[in-house]
């Protein structure tokens, strides 16, 4: 169900407010809770008490956005041209299947990367005790609605922003909210400062925060987007998106070395063109560029052993002197050959 924006006057200044005073403006008896129909109307009213998460991509997307990658977009141009220029269908098929499959193995990963996070969320989702009807409830915690009393204890994870009306030495620890480092002794006490901030209200529990020590009962006061926690995940929805030191390096890198086998890819082409032999130095060049980025985009060890004056067949040097391996073998072939 997704939460609605309707946010009252005094959930802004519970921690102001005398207990009395409080439940009178929720409208909740501390003794029997809330009734099943005041629940209904209120989940109406203010929605589930859950953060709004970003929508997952279809696979569609996340296939189409694996095609984004700059030497992914380089190895497309590179079977286009093996396909259009030279016609050679063998290679472009080759390029094509490694980036499908490229694409798959992303897709799959980031499906895994999704499902797993979802499950975490399902796992720190608390239950919660409530009164209702006159009895104490156990309720998934996204069915709590405010001028819900809640049951505290030492264990719990507080499921809700709350204003305290009963508390036995309770302790709560709030290091992420405040960065307080030791559990936080609170009471029931209203703060008489105007505009406190969290780390001053003392009688108030927050959502996401451990109960380290005590009992206490509460009532809501703020669910979903509309506690503490969730106008920092709005936030962090609405800020800008900007990529990693390590994500800016990678691009860095791989544009470097798209540059750099082009370059040597260019001018293998060239050489071989003024020698007349175009169609075998383009499949050497092919083959030069297409080893180098996959050596880039899958970290494969790739090395190259060939002597620029020994075996290079535009200098002259004897067919199979030269050697090419990744990680061993091969012996006597050029990265050209393995397109064939």
């Amino acid at each position: 169900m997704e939460q609605k924006s309707t946010r009252k006057v005094w959930q802004d200044k519970a921690y102001q407010m005398e207990i009395a005073q409080l439940l009178r403006a929720v409208e909740s008896p501390v003794e029997t809770g809330l009734s099943s129909a005041d629940v209904a109307k209120r989940q109406a009213e203010y929605g589930s008490n859950a953060l709004e998460v970003e929508k997952h991509s279809s696979l569609l997307e996340k296939f189409i956005e694996q095609f984004k990658d700059f030497m992914i977009i380089i190895l497309l141009a590179a079977a286009a041209v093996s396909l259009f220029a030279s016609h050679e269908w063998h290679d472009a098929v080759i390029i094509l299947l490694v980036v499908v499959l490229n694409a798959i193995m992303g897709v799959i990963q980031e499906a895994k990367a999704e499902e797993a996070i979802d499950a975490l969320k399902e796992m720190a989702s608390p239950d919660a005790r409530v009164r209702r009807n006159g009895n104490v409830e156990t309720i998934k915690s996204h069915e709590l609605v405010p001028g819900d009393i809640v049951l505290l204890e030492a264990g719990d994870i507080v499921p809700a922003d709350m204003r305290l009306l009963e508390a036995n030495s309770l302790k709560v620890e709030e290091a992420a909210l405040t960065g307080e480092s030791v559990p936080v002794d609170k009471d029931i006490a209203p703060i008489t400062l105007e505009d406190a901030g969290i780390g001053d209200r003392k009688n108030m529990v927050f959502s996401s925060t451990n109960v380290t020590y005590g009992r206490a009962v509460a009532v809501v006061t703020a669910i979903g987007m509309d506690t503490e926690v969730g106008h920092i995940a709005n936030m962090l929805a609405h800020a800008e998106k900007t990529k990693t030191p390590l994500q800016r390096d990678q691009d860095r890198l791989g544009k470097s070395l798209t540059i750099m086998i082009l370059a040597i890819a260019a001018v293998t082409f060239v050489v071989g063109l003024l020698r007349g032999r175009g169609k075998s130095h383009y499949r050497y060049a092919l083959g030069i560029y297409f080893l180098g980025g996959s050596c880039y985009s899958r970290g494969l060890t790739c090395h190259f052993h060939h002597h620029p004056l020994s075996g290079n067949p535009f200098y002259g040097g004897e067919k199979g002197s030269g050697a090419y391996s990744s990680g061993g073998g091969d012996s006597g072939r050029h990265p050209g050959d393995l397109l064939r």
